[in-house]
């Protein structure tokens, strides 16, 4: 006969409590700040009878959907990724890649798409058909804006993978690595296309080049502009207009976290500039207006949106930003130029609700100028909403 003691009983006891932490955790956890840490939809638990069907397919989606949910997967997770950062320099995702001289970069939308921001960035966005498919689409542009009564300009913004190509890492592959220092070097035909009159076409990647030896110009941890990048992109699309006057804001150098480490929970401090511009301010009310005239036409009414008010403006102009999320940190920065300034993000906007979004926008408030700002991997967006624009009856 088999005799356990006491003590052999209470660690045996304490032994299988902490292994039930993991399923008796489950319910500490918020469902939705698990979708966003795994960044996409959890595993679902399978059906009961299920089992019978196939015990084996059964009990492989059951641990998915356990590991999914595991607790504390969150904690666990951060922890890892703090020590390989911090102990073993290694970046917390495959779609990170961390550079030369401090430079992190995103590689990829996911782990399932390790390569696929580099590749529309500095391979897809800069072909000769794109770039010949976009500027065959800007009459189209143009004339959908002046039906509508307003002025319209692309905005396209260079990013870190183009600007600071020389500081990618050799775990990026060769090819990707040969197409962003093509575009550095200033090999694209985003840089000779010209638009037709009536349209202010801006890639100011020389002009971002020139100003891009300060380290804290473009935040090396970041995957937007801020700051000092910023400026020079609006600066040279007023340049574009010919506005001959400057905004009378500064720039003020500090620290900030990198925005790409943070969404890890890594602390990264690193130099950035932030610009002051006490005539600008959020105006919330014209926000919420905004937003509720728009919301519905978005993906489970979801409308990312921001505005501004300028109490001295260079143009006295109410200007509509339809952008990706670079023009969540470029709106602020361009309202130093204008009276008013809305912008709202696409990432949830179907093609068929684009020309509606632009024509709710005119009903809500005047609208005299429409920008369409991108960064540079979001021509195809571009092209999306030029084809909308195209095929949107004319207003009078």
């Amino acid at each position: 006969m088999l005799l356990i003691s006491p003590l052999a009983r209470v660690l045996t006891c304490l032994i299988a409590l902490l292994l039930l932490i993991p399923v008796a955790g489950i319910r500490l956890q918020d469902e939705a700040r698990l979708v966003q840490f795994h960044n996409r939809n959890l595993n679902v638990l399978p059906p009961p009878d299920g089992f019978m069907r196939d015990p084996v397919e059964f009990f492989r989606q059951a641990k998915s959907w356990l590991a999914d949910r595991a607790y504390p997967i969150q904690q666990a997770s951060l922890l890892q990724k703090k020590i390989l950062f911090h102990a073993f320099k290694t970046p917390p995702q495959r779609r990170i890649s961390l550079g030369s001289d401090g430079f992190i970069f995103v590689n990829g939308g996911s782990e399932e798409t390790v390569n696929g921001i580099l590749a529309n960035v500095c391979m897809n966005s800069h072909d000769e058909a794109m770039a010949a498919q976009l500027r065959g689409l800007l009459p189209s542009v143009i004339q959908f804006a002046s039906s509508r009564g307003m002025a319209v300009d692309v905005v396209i913004v260079p990013t870190s993978m183009t600007l600071y190509a020389d500081r990618l890492p050799t775990s990026v592959p060769q090819i990707y690595r040969d197409a962003c220092r093509e575009r550095m070097q200033g090999h694209s035909p985003l840089l000779t296309l010209t638009a037709p009159p009536g349209l202010n076409f801006v890639y100011p990647l020389q002009a971002m080049k020139s100003a891009s030896s300060d380290e804290a110009f473009f935040p090396k941890g970041n995957w937007h502009p801020t700051g000092m990048s910023l400026k020079v992109v609006r600066d040279s699309y007023l340049d574009a207009l010919h506005v001959g006057k400057t905004v009378d804001d500064r720039l003020e150098r500090g620290m900030g976290p990198s925005e790409i480490m943070n969404t890890y929970g890594i602390d990264v401090e690193l130099p950035v500039y932030f610009v002051r511009n006490p005539r600008v301010q959020f105006d919330a009310a014209r926000n919420a207006t905004f937003n509720t005239a728009i919301r519905e036409r978005f993906t489970a009414s979801q409308a990312t949106t921001r505005a501004y008010a300028n109490a001295a403006p260079l143009l006295e102009e109410s200007v509509l930003m339809l952008s990706d999320s670079y023009g969540e940190f470029s709106s602020e920065v361009f309202a130093g130029a204008f009276r008013n300034v809305v912008q709202v993000t696409s990432n949830n906007l179907s093609r068929e609700h684009v020309v509606d979004v632009v024509d709710r926008s005119a009903a809500a408030f005047k609208i005299d100028r429409l920008i369409l700002l991108v960064q540079e991997g979001g021509v195809g967006n571009l092209v999306v909403w030029a084809n909308a624009f195209a095929a949107a009856p004319a207003m009078h």
